[in-house]
């Protein structure tokens, strides 16, 4: 008698106290928080997407100047040559940095070791746009030749950039 009675108060037991509880709420919820899609304004390298996600380049990311659309690395792979190609020349805000990227058309030396921008070439008059090439300088081995197109006035800017990543207009 005494085994039916600790049985049945065991059952209730069981049976009392497995009423259904609630599930835990759950609140999902994207990584960006409240940021809006496009340039993350945390993270300026980094992308918010629509749904939420975050998207980063992989690897070490650099700022160049503002619109880089040409590039070129050096024959000796030393230095990336980037053509900066904006219309604009202000109302922008671009990181500090030594030395100071332009804003506007310019052409930025990194430094592929480093990854740090080693010279900047800014001229008013010029209008660089996309097409960039490097060669070696078949006077002087040391330096090398940099090709960029200045659309606006339809001619091919030649450049010498030296073995410390400066540029000389040619």
């Amino acid at each position: 008698m005494t085994f039916r009675l600790f049985t049945a108060a065991a059952l209730a037991a069981v049976l009392l106290g497995a009423a259904p509880r609630p599930a835990q709420l759950i609140v999902y919820s994207a990584p960006a928080g409240e940021r809006p899609a496009g340039a993350d304004a945390i993270h300026p390298t980094d992308g918010v997407l629509p749904d939420g996600r975050l998207v980063a380049p992989a690897g070490k990311s650099v700022f160049v100047g503002t619109n880089p659309l040409g590039f070129a690395l050096s024959p000796d792979g030393r230095f990336a040559v980037v053509s900066n190609d904006d219309q604009r020349t202000g109302g922008l805000s671009i990181p500090a940095s030594e030395p100071p990227l332009a804003i506007g058309y310019s052409l930025s030396v990194v430094d592929t070791a480093t990854m740090n921008v080693v010279s900047v070439f800014h001229d008013p008059a010029v209008t660089f746009f996309l097409g960039i090439a490097a060669v070696a300088n078949p006077r002087d081995p040391s330096t090398s030749l940099i090709f960029a197109s200045d659309g606006a006035n339809g001619v091919v800017r030649v450049f010498d950039l030296d073995a410390t990543g400066q540029l000389t207009m040619a």
